[in-house]
């Protein structure tokens, strides 16, 4: 992307968010926000499902990033021929 076509970008996207009203950039729950019972069992289910999904998507990248590690260990360690440590079966040594 050129350097005009990202000002002109940076320049719609502040234009756009100058002109949004407040009530558009909140959650009716969240913008009006009170201490009641519910508010609270909201709030704590958020964080769970938060802490649920940070979870999950740092086990698969663990489990990735083993994978790769690895595959990267089995590529630079050379792997033992066939042969090796039985000279009967070393070309021209068959019987």
């Amino acid at each position: 992307m050129s350097r005009d076509a990202r000002r002109i970008v940076a320049i719609a996207v502040t234009a756009i968010g100058a002109a949004t009203p407040a009530t558009l950039l909140a959650c009716p729950v969240c913008f009006q926000f009170d201490a009641s019972p519910v508010t609270k069992g909201m709030v704590t289910a958020v964080i769970v499902l938060v802490g649920v999904t940070v979870s999950v998507l740092g086990a698969f990248a663990a489990f990735v990033r083993r994978f790769a590690l690895n595959e990267a260990a089995m590529v630079a360690e050379p792997r033992p021929s066939i042969n090796s440590g039985r000279p009967e079966l070393v070309e021209g040594r068959n019987p």
